[in-house]
């Protein structure tokens, strides 16, 4: 069986140690003792073949629908949730952690998900588990840390691209959607790297609101992405978003959306549009639960978890269509737009849910702007494959001053990011690196910190004497001489 799912049905045993539990509202029944003692012995069973099945490279997905039958079945033994739409213990949990590991098994180191994907991914994970992430708090979970940093990274580009605001790629709805995902990161959309990304989304809205008129998917966008920042909403933008309620141009998809932008903003002026949207949604639930497509039953149960109107049965609709949800993306996630749109809706939260979660905040460490009043943007990435019994990778970027020394520029990145932490010692002819992210090299082993210009030109001076321009990119190497 796939070594993922092996491990993970684990979960279930939490469960099924005691007699009784409530879970959203429903029971668990206790088990058959003998059921249960022979799930525990595949279970130790599963566990022994871990390290083995690793060391042969076994795929993830390899022989998966096999492996969700046995599951299913030996699971459906001995637990069971009331009702037609029973869920094997554990396997909406097992759905998320599938597409959590798809996803993170997906980034690429300094280039995140690809071109204009990263804040999907981003905020997929955040939703997934809001615990993922914590500001100003221990370092943990580095490939989604990571994540956020190429998220940013790509975004700051971008941004310092003279055309940038009138690229349609961008205007239509992207940036806002990048907006909902730097929210999700804790990030001021008001103030990140010296832009005001909010004021462009706003700006973009108003230059392309003949598109936005037809295109209130990408509007919904818009809208949650203010809602979410808390920052007052585009009037016009309701009004468009709420007119002609009924008629929706990509149907379910974009009544869901709506329904999660109404329901954001929470005005009772557009209260009836939001109720027309949520029952052309609940009109389409088919018998098996399902809305149509996976991505379609992600958009609609997200939506469904806002709903305002007075029928008793929707959280027994939501239920069933986790229910077929779970089955049918496990061993499936097919993009990072997918996993948008069906994590969450797992977790049974929604993009209106950004605006709530916890973020540990920091004080502002905004740069002071220098004599020439020009702040710079720099990578730094720091590589290690020899301490670690892994090899290590991992990048940022600091927000400076043009003027500041390379040493200036990382003393500030450790005042703004968590993450990121290095010791130096001082000789007199300037700082010398000793270690990064608690990586310290040692002199007795001949080890040291490389620093090279990316990819792999060695700087010529160190790091006090090097003088970063806007988007430089430096690389810190553990290497021996």
């Amino acid at each position: 069986m796939n070594f993922y799912i092996k491990y993970n049905i684990l979960v279930c045993l939490i469960f099924l140690t005691e007699p009784v539990h409530h879970v959203t509202g429903q029971l668990w029944s206790y088990p058959n003792r003998s059921e249960f003692q022979q799930l525990e012995k595949d279970i130790e069973k599963a566990q022994s073949d871990i390290v083995d099945l690793e060391a042969k490279g076994i795929e993830r997905h390899q022989n998966v629908q096999n492996d969700i039958r046995i599951l299913q079945l030996r699971l459906d033994a001995v637990s069971s949730i009331g009702g037609s739409s029973s869920v094997p213990c554990g396997l909406i949990g097992l759905a998320i952690k599938d597409g959590a590991h798809y996803l993170l098994q997906k980034r690429v180191n300094g280039a995140g998900w690809g071109s204009r994907q990263n804040a999907e991914a981003v905020m997929a994970l955040r939703l997934a588990d809001p615990r993922r992430f914590s500001v100003g708090k221990s370092l943990i979970n580095y490939d989604y840390i990571q994540g956020v940093n190429d998220m940013f990274i790509e975004l700051i580009s971008e941004l310092n691209r003279p055309d940038f605001e009138n690229d349609t790629l961008w205007a239509h709805g992207k940036l806002a959607q990048y907006m909902v995902g730097l929210t999700s990161a804790c990030k001021d959309t008001q103030s990140f790297y010296g832009f005001d990304v909010a004021s462009i989304v706003r700006r973009q809205f108003n230059t392309f609101k003949s598109f936005f008129k037809s295109q209130k998917f990408a509007l919904s966008w818009v809208v949650l992405a203010l809602c979410n920042a808390n920052l007052t909403e585009e009037t016009t933008a309701m009004d468009i978003l709420s007119a002609n309620p009924g008629f929706y141009t990509f149907g379910i998809d974009e009544a869901s959306m709506i329904v999660m932008a109404l329901s954001c903003v929470d005005n009772s002026s557009y209260s009836t549009a939001q109720r027309v949207a949520e029952d052309s949604i609940l009109n389409g639930s088919k018998p098996d639960g399902s809305f149509g497509n996976e991505y379609t039953t992600g958009l609609a149960i997200q939506a469904l978890t806002r709903y305002s109107g007075s029928r008793h049965d929707v959280y027994g609709i939501i239920q069933k269509a986790q229910d077929w949800l779970a089955r049918n993306v496990i061993g499936k996630f097919a993009n990072v737009a997918m996993a948008n749109q069906v994590l969450p809706a797992l977790a049974r939260r929604s993009y209106v849910d950004i605006k709530d979660l916890k973020c540990h905040k920091k004080p502002n460490t905004a740069p002071t702007l220098s004599a020439s009043g020009q702040c710079i943007h720099v990578k730094i990435t720091a590589k290690d494959n020899m301490i670690n019994k892994t090899p290590f990778e991992r990048s940022w970027v600091a927000n400076g001053n043009k003027g500041d020394s390379m040493f200036v520029v990382m003393q500030k990145l450790e005042q703004q990011e968590p993450s990121f932490n290095f010791t130096s010692i001082t000789f007199s002819s300037g700082e010398f690196i000793r270690s990064i992210v608690g990586i310290a090299t040692d002199s007795g082993l001949r080890q040291y910190w490389q620093f090279l210009r990316y990819p792999d030109t060695v700087m010529p001076t160190g790091v006090s004497n090097t003088y970063p321009n806007n988007m430089d990119h430096y690389v810190f190497k553990v290497t021996t001489w």
